[in-house]
């Protein structure tokens, strides 16, 4: 062989192995993307399922009382906190879809995924830490709505107390456990970032 035939050879072979590195690169980044893009949809999935839910199963819950009922102040004041906490809700998850939509994991830079991801962790305190207050008023609210319409007697306000505790509670837990995941969702990111 000459040198000419040898020099082509090698590159030839120096091209192939720039493309086995340029696939198992996209294989492996494939791979770490999975993850945290699968979990970036179920946040979406999570946001517009409250976003629709929620609204949908409040009117559902007041909307005989809205047709069958004689109108007075605790209905129009409880209608006013159930608006309030309605419009919101609404709000609030349109501002955490646009942000989570924002989130191009794979194509954003480092600098500007761990901005996104900080912003959409404030989006997510800023809601659990007014949870707190808005499932009181919005409970207060559906009570006032139905106010007329309750037979109030021992069992019935067993259950609401009973419920109320539920949802004091579950409102404390339950940000507790989406902190975790977004956490691990956003050290995904990162460690994706780190390796990319």
């Amino acid at each position: 062989m000459e040198y000419d035939e040898l020099v082509s050879l090698w590159g030839k072979f120096d091209n192939k192995l720039n493309r086995l590195e340029e696939l198992n690169t996209t294989i492996i980044k494939e791979k770490l993307i999975k993850n945290p893009k699968r979990k970036l949809n179920f946040f979406k999935y999570k946001t517009i399922q409250s976003m629709i839910i929620f609204p949908l199963a409040i009117l559902l819950l007041i909307s005989p009382n809205i047709i069958a009922m004689n109108y007075d102040w605790k209905f129009f004041l409880g209608g006013v906190f159930v608006l309030l906490i309605l419009a919101y809700v609404i709000y609030i998850n349109i501002k955490t879809y646009q942000a989570i939509n924002s989130l191009n994991i794979g194509t954003d830079s480092v600098i500007e995924s761990a901005k996104k991801s900080s912003s959409i962790k404030k989006i997510y305190k800023a809601r659990y830490k007014y949870a707190r207050f808005n499932m009181p008023i919005i409970f207060v609210g559906i009570l006032l709505v139905k106010w007329n319409a309750i037979i109030w007697e021992l069992p019935m306000i067993i259950f609401i107390t009973a419920l109320f505790v539920f949802l004091f509670f579950y409102n404390i837990i339950v940000p507790n456990i989406h902190k975790n995941m977004i956490a691990k969702w956003t050290q995904e990111i990162d460690e994706f970032n780190e390796y990319m």
